[in-house]
């Protein structure tokens, strides 16, 4: 099959940036109409699909070139464990680059001869790694509704499902400014949905392991006064204070806060002080979420903070205002550019 349009370095910004908000767009699709087995570590599985369909875009495909990726990319999806992330098992960390890997493969592999089954996509999420694939689902309002849009981003640097937790926290912390100090809290319990209900592993074994255990993350961001990346260090995981605040915490499931999924995430956090005062506070939706989303000088103070780790400030903030302004260049060579001097 002749390989059709220009290939990616070629193309615009707008290309790019369309490119990738397709392959989302798509990949987010095969998610909603899936419901993956529990047992299953979401990563690695429709980010296949979301690769290959970018790549088809960005090569110009046509409508049955872009069929025959999906039903191979399908069957390239990994068949991932969930108690990875909840034993600290590093490979989880491959799971996303391997899966897009795939996806870029599926270009070479079509061009090559290789074919998929008539509905792979189908197939493989409705009755492989899922019992049920809703196509109904899949393709309401396409075109209309972007699941781009209802994205959310991390401000806490941890697991999402450690992030209702976090922010009831937050509402203590700023409702009873200078009491929540750790040598005064007796205990802290978390009532969450069932999936946060699962990271109650009060001793992480390491670094990915403490970003899945939320009593980790709220010992964690109670002593070092942040959820900040710092807090989730390979010194905090043997940090003694951190860890025997995190040995009074407990997590439990809200079966009422269950069955509130996936439209609210929530969660209940009650603090006992020493002298027997109790501190409490809920929320229904993560902040970042799409309905309750950061101001854009969170979001940038949240990349800056990120990315001067590893590049110099001026750098960062070039990289910042390159990608900002994308949608405008002729052409992606400029924040390559950019991105490659700040790694210098």
């Amino acid at each position: 099959m002749p390989r059709p349009g220009p290939r990616p370095g070629g193309r615009s910004g707008l290309d790019f940036l369309a490119a990738v908000t397709i392959g989302y767009e798509i990949g987010a699709r095969v998610g909603i109409s899936t419901s993956l087995r529990p047992s299953m570590h979401p990563h690695g599985t429709w980010g296949t699909i979301c690769a290959a369909v970018a790549v088809q875009r960005l090569a110009g495909a046509d409508g049955a070139r872009m069929r025959e990726a999906l039903n191979i990319a399908a069957n390239l999806t990994l068949g991932t464990s969930r108690r990875t992330m909840l034993e600290g098992g590093t490979v989880r960390n491959l799971f996303a680059g391997v899966s897009g890997q795939m996806g870029v493969l599926t270009d070479d592999m079509i061009e090559a001869g290789f074919c998929g089954e008539l509905d792979g996509v189908a197939q493989v999420f409705g009755k492989v790694v899922s019992d049920s694939f809703d196509q109904a689902a899949m393709t309401e309002a396409l075109g209309q509704r972007w699941e781009v849009m209802r994205n959310y981003f991390k401000m806490h640097s941890c697991c999402r499902y450690n992030h209702a937790a976090l922010d009831a926290l937050a509402m203590i912390a700023e409702a009873n400014p200078g009491l929540l100090d750790p040598a005064r809290i007796e205990r802290v319990e978390v009532e969450s949905y069932g999936f946060a209900a699962e990271l109650d592993d009060p001793r992480p074994r390491n670094v990915l392991a403490a970003k899945f255990s939320l009593p980790f993350a709220v010992a964690t961001t109670l002593v070092n006064g942040s959820s900040g990346v710092g807090s989730f260090s390979g010194r905090s995981v043997t940090d003694p204070e951190i860890l025997a605040l995190a040995a009074r915490v407990t997590v439990r499931e809200d079966p009422a806060m269950s069955a509130q999924l996936p439209d609210r995430r929530p969660a209940r956090v009650t603090v006992t002080l020493t002298d027997g005062a109790a501190l409490t506070a809920e929320t229904e939706t993560n902040r970042g979420d799409w309905a309750d989303p950061y101001p854009p000088a969170e979001i940038r103070d949240k990349y800056l903070s990120l990315t001067a780790r590893l590049w110099p400030a001026s750098a960062a903030t070039a990289v910042w205002d390159e990608i900002m302004a994308l949608e405008t260049r002729a052409d992606i060579a400029g924040l390559g550019a950019l991105m490659r001097r700040a790694a210098a």
